[in-house]
């Protein structure tokens, strides 16, 4: 099971911060999912890759400037994709 949480959860900053609260609960739920499920060998996973350039994130106000004060952050001086996470997320099982 996969998550996908915001490096905002906690800093209550700006328009996203409603946004935070909802993810700090993800992670919440992440957390007790995998205390429960984990000893029935079921995997529970949080992930926060940064801003993706999808359909809902084109709604947020200064979005790109987001992006681009991410990339300038990242030590690769890039960002992942919906592919990177989408190959993240569906490794094949042993």
């Amino acid at each position: 099971m996969f998550t996908m949480t915001y490096y905002g959860v906690g800093n209550g900053r700006g328009a996203l911060q409603h946004y935070g609260t909802f993810k700090s609960g993800a992670r919440a739920v992440v957390r007790y999912l995998a205390a429960e499920l984990g000893p029935k060998g079921i995997r529970v996973h949080a992930i926060s890759p940064g801003p993706l350039k999808t359909r809902a994130a084109s709604g947020i106000e200064d979005f790109d400037a987001l992006v681009d004060k991410a990339q300038a952050k990242a030590p690769a001086r890039s960002l992942v994709s919906i592919d990177d996470v989408g190959r993240t997320v569906a490794f094949p099982r042993d």
